[in-house]
Parts: C-alpha cells; structure tokens; sequence
C-alpha cells in the first residue's frame, strides 16, 4: 500500500474517533440530565403532596375534586419544566382509588378483579396557570373542563394494594405493563417520558426507572 493510501486511511480512522468522542458524551449528559429532570420532579411532587394532605384537614373540599385540583396543577406547573413528559397519580383515601392519567396514552388499571380505563389528557392541561410555588388551597382550576382525567374506584375486597397498570399508545396500539404498589393515605407519582428505548416508553417511580 503506497503512503497516500496510508494517509487516507489514518485520517479516516482519526475522523471516527473524533465522531465518537463528540457524540458518546451527548449522550450521557442527555441520560444524566434526564434522570435529574425526573428527580427534581419526583422530589417537588413529594413536597407539594404533603402540603396537599395538609390543605385537606383544614378543607371542606371533597376528595375527588381537591385531589383533580392538585393533579391538574401540578401537571402543568412540571410542563413548564418538561414538555417531554406525562403523569399518574395515585390516591387511596377511604377505601378508595383515585387515579389520574395526565399522559398521551390510554391507560388500563387492574385493583384486585376490577378494572378501570382511563384516557390521557396531556393535551388538555396548559402552562397558562401564573405559579410561584403551588398553592393548592386556591381553586384555580375549572374541575369541570379535567373530569374525565381522574376517577374515583371504589376498591374491591380482594384489594391488596397491588396495581396493574397497561400503558396502551392509541396510534400504535404498542404497551407496556407496570406493577406498583399503593399506601393508604399517600399520593403517588408515575411520570412516563415521550422518548423511547428500544420503542417503549421509559417510566420513572419511587426514585428510579423501571
């Protein structure tokens, strides 16, 4: 092989490795930014939750409508952090579920022998709302326009705290299964990113992807 062959191939060999050094960082910042940007949202959920269980001592308001309130709130207060992300949120209080699906997808939930489905209604929650910080005591929210986000499911006896999840995409008809576990009395988070890997939806809860 003559000296320009060599040269031509060294160069190409060079340009593959400045490729790869370039776009193997990216993504790694962009997994490590994605996990912090679902920590911080699971961490402000967590707060905001305990001054939601707060404000129900002290109101008159009816769970089904406190708990729509704060879950409508708190999705378009985190779209103004994330657009790239949907919610569920879980609520047993009284022998009873509320569930919310503030995602793109249809969502299927199994309690015991009952089953519940759900729409999602990302679309419908904006980032019009004027927040600094949540406030959930003030009823900034036409619970009339999210009805039919959130549902309130009696709970079967055979209960046993155990919830199947079928996460369905309506365009694709493709879904995943998740299994997760619910507390008396403690609201839950379940956000579900738009990005895929390996075409299903990456779902972050309790501190970590699953």
């Amino acid at each position: 092989m003559n000296k320009r062959g060599q040269l031509y191939i060294m160069a190409a060999l060079i340009l593959m490795g400045v490729l790869y050094t370039l776009l193997m960082p990216s993504n790694i910042i962009k997994k490590t930014t994605e996990t912090s940007n679902m920590e911080e949202i699971a961490v402000n959920f967590d707060r905001e939750s305990t001054h939601f269980l707060n404000s129900l001592i002290i109101s008159n308001q009816p769970i089904f409508d406190a708990f729509l309130n704060f879950t409508v709130l708190f999705t378009s207060y985190t779209k103004t952090k994330n657009q790239d992300v949907g919610m569920i949120y879980t609520f047993v209080h009284q022998n009873k579920l509320y569930i919310g699906n503030y995602g793109e997808d249809t969502l299927k939930v199994t309690t015991g022998s009952s089953t519940t489905l759900l729409p999602g209604c990302l679309t419908d929650v904006d980032t019009s709302f004027s927040l600094a910080g949540l406030d959930i005591a003030i009823p900034d929210v036409d619970l009339g326009t999210f009805q039919s986000c959130l549902k309130g499911v009696p709970l079967p006896s055979d209960y046993d705290q155990h919830l199947k999840m079928t996460i369905t995409e309506p365009d694709t008809g493709s879904s995943i299964a998740l299994n997760t576990e619910t507390a008396p009395k403690n609201p839950d988070l379940i956000i579900i990113s738009k990005e895929k890997t390996a075409n299903t939806r990456r779902v972050y809860t309790k501190g970590k992807f699953i």
